[in-house]
């Protein structure tokens, strides 16, 4: 296993992007301005890249997003060894981070301390909620 830190897109990131997103999920709009400006994790398996996600500043507040898996490796903290990573390279940035999490999925951020705010946005038809940690 290896976790690298990319400050532009490539195509490791938008492949798994593209096959969780776009193909499982069926999102359109999966790329957008804020990836001109993110840094990325991604980790690798047998140099493979199977989990990603990308953090940004805006407006003075550092988010993390984007945070997916590859459906056949899941359920091997991948998606949390990524959080982790980005969580430490923002630990002297900031001492709170925030994220829009799919209200389906906010429970897998509640487990890596993340509490729900009351925002909830709608992006494509699906409800996500602003969540915050504490650094």
């Amino acid at each position: 296993m290896d976790i690298r830190v990319y400050y532009s897109m490539n195509s490791d990131i938008q492949f798994i992007r593209e096959t969780v997103f776009m193909k499982e999920q069926g999102f359109m709009n999966e790329f957008d301005e804020i990836d001109q400006h993110c840094s990325f994790v991604v980790l690798y398996i047998e140099d493979m890249p199977v989990a990603t996600c990308r953090y940004y500043e805006e407006e003075g507040n550092w988010y993390i997003g984007r945070v997916c898996t590859l459906k056949e490796f899941r359920g091997h903290s991948y998606g949390t060894l990524v959080m982790q990573e980005a969580e430490k390279q923002l630990h002297d940035q900031t001492d709170r981070l925030y994220l829009n999490a799919q209200v389906r999925a906010s429970y897998f951020y509640e487990t890596l301390g993340y509490k729900k705010t009351d925002i909830i946005s709608d992006d494509e038809g699906v409800s996500h909620v602003l969540m915050y940690k504490k650094l």
